[in-house]
């Protein structure tokens, strides 16, 4: 497995391949938007996948119980730049608004 698939897994969050992909689409767009925009310094896959995205899954642990229990949730992303981890809650987590 890959250090992202068993970093949330130690969390308690279960990636889905669908979940992958379009992590994996993230990714690429952030790389991509970053050769016009300096949004971040970390523009390599494996270091976005630690650093951006499994960092951003910690921010699911308050409400990680309530988040698989499919309640509906209103969350706020107070400026941690490059949307980072609004985009990834909203995408691994049905109910995330």
């Amino acid at each position: 497995m890959s250090p992202l698939v068993d970093g949330a897994r130690s969390l308690g969050i279960e990636l889905g391949t669908a979940q992958l992909a379009q992590l994996d689409q993230l990714g690429a767009a952030l790389r991509e938007a970053n050769t016009r925009v300096n949004l971040t310094r970390i523009t390599d896959p494996a270091e976005i996948e630690t650093r951006h995205f499994l960092d951003s899954l910690t921010a699911a642990l308050p409400v990680l119980e309530r988040l698989k229990a499919g309640d509906e949730l209103r969350l706020i992303d107070v400026g941690s730049g490059g949307a980072c981890p609004a985009c990834r809650s909203r995408s691994l987590f049905r109910g995330c608004a």
